[in-house]
């Protein structure tokens, strides 16, 4: 964890980063947590921070360096990877920004992290209260959702936590603590949604004060209306960036439009029909809710295929998600 040394004078924070982060148009800073959000796909952790270092991965920006700071680690069965990668500025290297990034769904692993991100995905017909509330309470995330929240939050670097080593940032840089982002793609996302305001709870039962800014890529929804009110009430600034072709943010609140997303240019299998039938009716009386301030990316079809699991994983994909937010940037969107 970090010394407790003296760290000199903080930097100046540019006047505009937190408006920067809720205004309507894309910049290098949101799409610098996307690509952070990407690397966390990478085979090892040696490939992750090498990546998150390189200035062609992930966009620096305020004259900083992006490096990993904690992590990454594997959370229970090598089911999730969460790490943390700080914008450094200074001869210091003071930070300005934590991000804490969870990966995705990711096959190429173990049998066992397999199956257990197969829960964590597909479980939304069970629902639980969130463990920092007291029960009862009417805030309810999937059952999956959770399970995933707690292999991140159990996962550990040098056997400290996330949330301690936060803490410890916390103490290192009391004069100005950096912004704490939690981001993340896809299941990462969904997680991170979860994951940001617990971390916000434990990081501000005490001075000095976190600012804490969730920012979520193609995430599904992890809960109930309940818990999307207690997340706006808890944030006032939040991203959630989607793809308007990709088909994993339908899940779990608009299910009904997955039938006729690529329609009449691709049309839907029977058995994705079959899916969106079964679901609905098992999610009946659920309430699932997105969260975060929605900011949509328009979807271009990929002229290469007509299938529709093809394109399915081509509007999902995190590289598609760069390439949307980058052509944003430079149409100034």
């Amino acid at each position: 964890m970090p010394s407790q040394n003296d760290q000199g004078s903080p930097p100046i924070i540019p006047a505009d980063l937190d408006a920067r982060f809720a205004g309507a148009t894309i910049s290098n800073e949101l799409i610098s947590f996307m690509q952070l959000s990407g690397v966390a796909y990478e085979k090892t952790k040696e490939l992750i921070r090498s990546a998150v270092a390189d200035p062609s991965e992930v966009t620096p920006w305020a004259g900083g360096k992006w490096k990993v700071t904690w992590g990454p680690a594997l959370g229970d069965g090598q089911a999730n990877l969460i790490y943390v990668a700080s914008l450094v500025t200074g001869a210091n290297d003071w930070p300005i920004v934590t991000a804490v990034v969870v990966r995705g769904t990711d096959v190429d692993v173990n049998w066992e992290g397999l199956l257990t991100q197969l829960r964590e995905d597909l479980t939304p017909e069970f629902q639980s209260p969130l463990p920092w509330l007291p029960i009862p309470s009417p805030v309810l995330i999937a059952d999956g959702s959770l399970l995933g929240f707690h292999s991140v939050t159990r996962a550990k670097d040098a056997d400290v936590t996330v949330l301690d080593y936060l803490k410890s940032v916390r103490t290192k840089y009391a004069a100005q603590p950096p912004r704490l982002v939690v981001t993340g793609h896809s299941l990462g996302g969904c997680i991170a949604s979860v994951l940001a305001p617990y971390l916000d709870v434990m990081l501000n039962l005490t001075a000095p004060k976190v600012l804490t800014l969730p920012c979520t890529f193609a995430a599904p929804s992890a809960g109930n209306k309940a818990f999307a009110e207690y997340f706006e009430k808890r944030f006032a600034v939040s991203r959630r960036f989607f793809n308007t072709l990709d088909v994993i943010p339908c899940a779990w609140n608009e299910l009904n439009r997955i039938p006729f997303i690529y329609l009449p240019k691709i049309e839907t299998p029977a058995l994705v029909d079959d899916f969106v039938v079964f679901f609905d009716l098992a999610l009946d009386g659920k309430h699932y809710t997105q969260v975060a301030t929605p900011a949509p990316l328009p979807g271009v079809f990929d002229s290469s295929t007509g299938d529709w699991y093809a394109e399915m994983g081509h509007q999902h994909n995190h590289e598609t998600y760069i390439a949307l937010m980058k052509s944003a940037l430079f149409h100034g969107a």
